[in-house]
């Protein structure tokens, strides 16, 4: 690389990859306020012409000072509709907010998205131009993104090759079994706890399963919700309490409309209304759990810098089928036997 190429590629990588320094190219343009449009054609073919292309996705260019602090952002559309001797600084748009560089790429996608951007300006803490962000580095990042969250819930990640070595995959896929089964113990004791009721009430084994998935499934709604919130910035601490509690009313009438079809399930199933009053307490009581667990687990791990599309997922399931277990056969070894 020639010193100039090598010092703009030293530039990007100074930035995470998660922020728009680290998105960002350094191929913007720019001109300054006080020439005409006309120049700025002749400088756009003269570009043209020594380097055989301009750079890609080229909406617009960057104007700035002497010292290159951004001033604003002169769109190719008024370069040849507006006539050739307009000044730049009459044409250009000065509103247009740059990105600064420690932005976070999803706050950078988020914009993208919001104002149908192709291309925007990137600054240093300076307003000094560095570079600019183009909407397929944007889109790469989405789609880096979206490979992620649908990869994290098993404990893989972008990097896991479909077709790598036996050995290779199965360390990458030890660890998180590993977790799964610390977990699935822990249930199971709390299972063995009970087994003497379970042995004296057989119909306790058919009915746990729907308790724990029902509280599951109801959490995993929530979870997904908060971590994708969290990810658009919908959710700060000015507002998550409130979403807390919203979330909770939502497991109130959900968990008292489902409690009430299991228990007439149950009581058409085996006969037995303390058994249907025991099962609808223990849904409604795992489903509100499992939904405050699933609005609470990624805010706490987000403040803990852990990721919550990877841990999120299996801290719930361990917490909702030991709870949903723990009041299901508590209850019924309380009113029951």
């Amino acid at each position: 690389m020639d010193a100039q190429r090598r010092l703009r590629f030293d530039l990007v990588r100074s930035y995470p990859d998660d922020t728009a320094g680290g998105l960002m190219d350094t191929d913007a343009l720019a001109v300054h306020p006080d020439v005409t449009l006309a120049m700025v054609m002749a400088y756009l073919a003269l570009m043209r012409s020594e380097q055989g292309l301009l750079p890609e996705e080229l909406d617009a260019v960057s104007v700035t000072d002497a010292n290159g602090h951004y001033l604003g952002r002169l769109a190719l559309v008024d370069v040849v509709s507006l006539g050739a001797e307009t000044k730049v600084e009459a044409a250009m748009d000065a509103s247009f907010a740059p990105i600064d560089a420690r932005t976070p790429a999803a706050r950078v996608a988020h914009r993208f998205e919001d104002e149908n951007l192709v291309s925007a300006p990137v600054v240093d803490g300076e307003h000094r131009l560095l570079g600019r962000i183009k909407v397929d580095d944007v889109l790469d990042y989405v789609r880096a993104q979206a490979e992620h969250a649908a990869l994290a819930p098993s404990g893989l990640d972008e990097g896991s090759d479909t077709f790598a070595p036996v050995w290779q995959s199965a360390r990458q896929r030890a660890v998180w079994l590993g977790f799964n089964l610390m977990f699935a113990l822990a249930a199971s004791a709390v299972i063995g706890l009970f087994d003497g009721t379970i042995e004296r009430l057989v119909a306790l084994a058919v009915l746990m399963p729907l308790v724990s998935s029902m509280g599951g499934v109801a959490g995993t709604q929530s979870l997904t919700l908060v971590i994708r919130g969290l990810a658009l910035e919908q959710v700060d601490k000015a507002n998550r309490w409130h979403l807390f509690r919203r979330e909770l009313a939502v497991a109130a009438l959900n968990g008292a409309l489902w409690a009430l079809a299991v228990g007439a399930l149950a009581t058409l199933w085996f006969g037995n209304w303390g058994l249907s009053l025991v099962v609808s307490a223990a849904l409604l009581m795992n489903l509100v759990a499992g939904v405050a667990a699933g609005t609470l687990i990624p805010l706490v791990l987000e403040r803990l810098k852990v990721d919550a599309a990877i841990a999120g997922e299996v801290l719930l399931v361990a917490f909702t089928d030991t709870f949903g277990f723990l009041a299901f056969l508590g209850l019924a070894a309380l009113y029951l036997t």
